[in-house]
């Protein structure tokens, strides 16, 4: 495992997580290091191709709402998911219409 804090190298993947530390676990995938202290998380998987700065504004919103961004994964013009712990009406009301929130 590659550690990597954030702007030192990506910074808007690795600014879409939360907590200090996060490392890639493969080439679409940033994920904090704060996930391996609570592997239950809600995901939110992208209802279409959305892009970098879309990814950017709902995990922002998410943070603002105190819900904990553990892992993103995005695959250009493919799909976007997010994985985050915290309350789960806050998640599903911060979401949006762009995503389906899974568990």
């Amino acid at each position: 495992m590659t550690v990597s804090v954030t702007g030192s190298i990506c910074a808007i993947e690795l600014g879409w997580l939360s907590g200090e530390y996060c490392y890639w676990s493969d080439y679409n995938t940033v994920v904090s290091c704060l996930s391996e202290n609570d592997a239950n998380g809600a995901k939110l998987v992208s209802k279409n191709d959305v892009n970098k700065t879309r990814i950017t504004e709902t995990t922002s919103r998410l943070k603002e709402q105190g819900v904990s961004v553990l892992e993103a994964k995005y695959v250009p013009g493919a799909s976007a998911t997010i994985v985050c712990i915290g309350d789960s009406s806050k998640i599903s009301s911060t979401a949006g219409s762009d995503w389906i929130v899974v568990g």
